[in-house]
């Protein structure tokens, strides 16, 4: 992985101003089925949740209805678009919050944008009172496996096997309560908005993304 990956990722994130607003139809595809699996899986009426690395708002639009929101992107220019009531620009690596500040702690797709995963994970347990969610690539999937190359803020997925997920889990002191292998008919950025992308997203070890769901030991 090259150690610049995480300014990659910053750069392409703080100056894309291509990507899809969150109530494109394409995106309602991608996140939507994420969202209501958490919500087969955990409570999240009335409780205080922390979404890190929120970005534009792909996920946050389906979990602002449901909870007390707080948004953490280190983007400026991603939180503009979130539609979180309460946003905060700052670092996974150093949250701006007190222990247990939250019920639970979400963030899908960061930790590969991340030099150092564990960091950011370890901080997610410190300010959460009992859960931490965590969606990511399944790189074992072979488009992702070889469209990871393609972009340089992408290649730190390389890494995300579901085994690989779980040591981040044992080394953070989670314990793992639920996984699932969940997508792959759906990119938000890329796929074009055509009908087929309504039919039920893949739950197969081949699946785009995998969620895991941890609890503080």
């Amino acid at each position: 992985m090259p150690q610049d990956i995480e300014k990659a990722s910053f750069d392409f994130y703080s100056k894309n101003h291509h990507e899809r607003h969150y109530s494109h139809p394409v995106i309602t595809q991608f996140a939507k089925p994420k969202v209501d699996w958490l919500k087969s899986k955990v409570n999240f009426k009335g409780k205080k949740v922390l979404e890190v690395g929120g970005g534009n708002g792909y996920i946050s639009q389906f979990l602002n209805p449901l909870c007390d929101l707080t948004v953490l992107d280190i983007s400026e220019h991603e939180l503009a678009n979130n539609p979180a009531k309460t946003k905060v620009c700052g670092s996974a690596y150093q949250l701006p919050f007190e222990p247990n500040s939250f019920d639970i702690v979400f963030c899908s797709n960061l930790l590969h944008h991340l030099n150092f995963p564990q960091k950011a994970l370890a901080e997610m347990r410190r300010v959460s009172k009992d859960l931490v969610i965590i969606s990511e690539p399944n790189i074992i999937n072979p488009l992702m496996f070889f469209g990871v190359w393609l972009f340089p803020h992408e290649r730190g997925a390389h890494r995300f096997t579901k085994n690989y997920l779980l040591n981040l889990f044992s080394q953070a002191q989670l314990k793992l309560l639920d996984h699932t292998f969940l997508g792959g008919l759906v990119m938000p950025n890329a796929t074009p908005n055509i009908p087929f992308i309504s039919r039920p997203e893949s739950t197969s070890p081949l699946s785009f993304f995998q969620i895991l769901i941890g609890q503080k030991n």
